[in-house]
């Protein structure tokens, strides 16, 4: 199945199990929650009905921005898929 990328369509339950397997620990639904209310832009990578990448755009909405929390599922890193993602933003 192809991959797809999607703006601004990452869900809560995703960003958790990103962290999770990026090894970045356990975050609590709301903190996870608020920070995708609160980011500038999202964009998650799609394979299969999984979202096996994702990054966060945090900024002013003018002149400053800045990517947060890039991150690949380990068993899917070293395939270009952050490359991919990276060109996307």
């Amino acid at each position: 199945m192809p991959i797809e990328i999607r703006d601004n369509q990452l869900r809560t339950e995703d960003l958790i199990a990103l962290f999770a397997a990026a090894g970045w620990g356990d975050v609590p639904y709301a903190m996870a929650q608020t920070a995708l209310e609160n980011s500038y832009a999202t964009f998650s990578v799609h394979r299969d009905g999984q979202v096996i990448a994702m990054a966060r755009l945090l900024g002013d909405g003018a002149m400053a921005f800045y990517l947060k929390d890039f991150a690949v599922l380990p068993a899917c890193q070293g395939k270009g898929i952050g490359r991919l993602l990276n060109a996307h933003i």
